[in-house]
């Protein structure tokens, strides 16, 4: 999460996207929520967010419907305020590239960057560990997206332990325009439905994340390692994402066998927002190029391991 600015003065923050690199569901907890193994990666896709002093908390949008009291944002100012007593507000704009609701953890993206960007605007001195607290009360992915980089998530995915980040790699990432049936524009309307669809035939025991890590840690081929639980899920609930996923693992099959190229499409989160790795940029631009060609909204980005404390790398 990159920001520039001293308390009291107007700041920016980019909040970066992240994909799945592993998405493991070992089951369900006694409190309802899911247990799981993750490992996380964020991506040079962000949003950008403004804050400068104000009254209340006030909050424009360049997508408007995104506007009001339910945005991930206001909810995590008024966290804010409410566990250091803070009484000054703040005027925040946030200008949105991140698609929503698919999976790339925009909403939650957005949240970590308000915590950081208020915690500097109002001079507060909580500490990292409590910033963290409040981070998981706002939804699993917030606490991770404080720092970004590569990390692995365990629990809810809201206890995040950072581990090496591999070199930098470029992916083509697809967002279609899928649906499933009663989809809202609420993240956390579409996860519970995907997770109300998952069996215990879909729930692994997290060895997989297990050897990503050790992998990361080792600096060996990542590749093979990628799975993502909700895959066979997801291609039963979107209407259109069987599509999507056949058009990028097509327009990316002439790189399958080179260094770097991917073995095919992976899911990120809970969808329907794909990706798959390319040797490189110029790779890259062709796959973008098929798949808009054939209709298909595809980004090309790079991993992305930004420093919270400094302008990111």
């Amino acid at each position: 999460m990159s920001r520039v600015g001293d308390g009291g003065v107007p700041s920016k923050a980019r909040a970066y996207a992240k994909v799945n690199l592993t998405l493991e569901v070992l089951g369900r907890r006694p409190d309802g929520y899911h247990e799981i193994r993750t490992v996380l990666q964020t991506i040079g896709l962000a949003d950008t967010l403004h804050v400068a002093p104000g009254e209340g908390v006030r909050l424009r949008c360049s997508d408007p419907d995104l506007e009001g009291p339910g945005n991930l944002v206001c909810k995590a100012a008024q966290a804010l305020r409410r566990e250091s007593g803070e009484s000054r507000g703040a005027d925040i704009r946030l200008e949105k590239l991140i698609p929503v609701g698919m999976g790339l953890g925009g909403g939650s993206a957005d949240a970590a960057a308000a915590l950081l960007s208020l915690r500097r605007l109002w001079g507060l001195g909580l500490d990292d560990g409590r910033l963290t607290d409040i981070a998981a009360g706002l939804g699993a992915d917030v606490p991770f997206l404080l720092n970004g980089g590569t990390a692995l998530g365990t629990g809810r995915g809201d206890r995040v332990e950072l581990l090496p980040p591999p070199p930098t790699r470029w992916m083509v990432l697809v967002c279609p325009a899928a649906a499933h049936p009663g989809q809202t524009r609420e993240q956390a309307t579409k996860t519970a439905r995907l997770y109300s669809m998952m069996s215990p035939e879909h729930y692994t025991d997290g060895k997989r994340t297990e050897a990503l890590t050790e992998t990361l840690r080792a600096g060996g081929d990542t590749e093979p390692l990628l799975f993502n639980a909700f895959e066979p899920v997801a291609l039963e609930a979107f209407e259109g994402l069987a599509a999507a996923w056949s058009a990028l693992r097509e327009a990316a099959e002439p790189y399958a066998g080179r260094p770097n190229g991917s073995g095919g499409p992976h899911l990120s989160g809970t969808g329907p927002a794909m990706y798959t790795f390319v040797p490189g940029k110029p790779e890259g631009e062709n796959v973008v190029k098929t798949l808009k060609c054939r209709g298909v909204r595809a980004y090309l980005v790079a991993t992305i391991n930004p420093d919270p404390h400094g302008e990111g790398t």
